[in-house]
């Protein structure tokens, strides 16, 4: 399935947030989105996905 994630073209043969994330390479800690919608971490591994979803992943940068 063709996904965008974080801007760039990404294919997954999975339909489920966590396991695409996993496959992507995403390690907490971060904050998801799918098509503008945040989507809580204990939704991760429930939520269906679509062709064409558009995914944002964002972790936290420190600094000083």
């Amino acid at each position: 399935m063709e996904l965008i994630i974080n801007d760039s073209p990404y294919q997954s043969t999975h339909d489920i947030l966590s396991e695409v994330l996993s496959e992507w390479g995403a390690k907490p800690p971060m904050t998801v989105a799918v098509n503008q919608v945040f989507i809580p971490r204990h939704h991760h591994s429930h939520h269906q996905l679509t062709a064409g979803d558009v995914i944002e992943v964002l972790t936290p940068i420190q600094g000083g």
